[in-house]
């Protein structure tokens, strides 16, 4: 019988998804074989009776923690999602007990790159992008598999009939290449609502789009699209530059749940994810421009259909408790 300790990431959205997996494998498993070991928890605890706080001294205590739970509890199995901070040392030695180790990176890993220093330590390494990271994992001799993130949120909860007062919504951090292009959507008269961490700092005509500028939660976030017709996917830099490593964001889920059409960048991890579904895509941001001028002109009431479909198909395939079944199939 399968026995699994899930570290819960520290900060922001991957501590969500991190909870949400938690959640997910205690439903499935039930509590006797789940054991949640919260970083953020034990971070905060050894910072606090440390006399001079050093961050790298309480990541070692919590790895030392983190080893130490894991025997006692008799865990088979070790699940660390992203920015989980657990060290190669600590994943390495639980490796060699026996312990099954799985990273389950749902980052862009262009930008996070903190993978390359412990992806031996595990025995599977899981990731929502395929390229450098899974050419990585044959190196290493670690099992790479590809395994998009779910749904956040209630998905049982009807489609909202909020008034769709704008054009697009876009959630997420603004990068050079998210700003060019929303700036000549709005140009060219689209009008946008935004929300992300960073977009505090920018100053420019997107600045009356913006309705938060800090992390977004799923609550947040669902509220900024249900404003919009469109929820838009955009990855962080031109896809023109390397389209096979364009991913697709995590909320494309919670786009669809929460009642917005999807619009996203034709690339290949597009059609790999979103197979399900219907959507639309774009090559340029003229392209996008053209596209959601002909979604907007569009009777609301015509795309009832697809909305409703897009949302059950959500529900039956791409929730967390669908995705911690495919973790206990590929490691078991």
């Amino acid at each position: 019988m399968t026995r699994w300790i899930i570290t819960i990431p520290p900060d922001g959205a991957a501590r969500s998804a991190g909870r949400e997996t938690a959640t997910a494998f205690t439903t499935l498993l039930g509590e006797n074989r789940v054991k949640i070991f919260d970083t953020k928890q034990y971070s905060n605890a050894f910072k606090g009776i440390l006399k001079n706080p050093d961050e790298n001294l309480s990541v070692d205590l919590v790895n030392q923690l983190l080893i130490v739970q894991c025997l006692d509890f008799e865990a088979t199995h070790l699940l660390v999602p992203a920015f989980s901070p657990v060290t190669l040392f600590a994943a390495t030695l639980l490796k060699k007990q026996g312990i099954t180790t799985i990273h389950w990176f749902y980052e862009d890993y262009r930008v996070a790159d903190y993978w390359k220093n412990i992806i031996e330590g595990y025995d599977y390494f899981l990731a929502i992008q395929k390229g450098e990271i899974k050419d990585a994992c044959s190196r290493y001799n670690v099992h790479y598999e590809f395994l998009p993130t779910a749904a956040t949120g209630p998905l049982g909860a009807p489609l909202p009939q909020t008034d769709k007062i704008h054009d697009i919504a876009f959630v997420g951090f603004p990068s050079e290449y998210r700003i060019r292009f929303l700036e000549h959507c709005a140009e060219k008269g689209i009008d946008c609502v935004i929300g992300g961490k960073g977009w505090s700092s920018y100053s420019g005509p997107l600045s009356r789009c913006v309705v938060k500028g800090s992390w977004v939660d799923a609550e947040e976030h669902r509220s900024i699209i249900c404003s919009a017709k469109i929820g838009l996917n955009l990855s962080i830099s031109s896809p023109e530059q390397a389209p096979l490593d364009a991913h697709i964001s995590p909320r494309v889920f919670d786009i669809m749940t929460a009642g917005a059409v999807l619009l996203t960048e034709d690339v290949p991890l597009a059609a790999d994810v979103l197979e399900k579904y219907d959507y639309y895509t774009f090559f340029s941001s003229d392209d996008a421009v053209a596209r959601i001028q002909e979604i907007t002109k569009k009777e609301w009431s015509s795309f009832d259909r697809i909305l409703r479909s897009n949302k059950q198909k959500v529900a039956d395939h791409d929730t967390y408790l669908n995705r911690a079944g495919r973790i206990g199939e590929i490691t078991e």
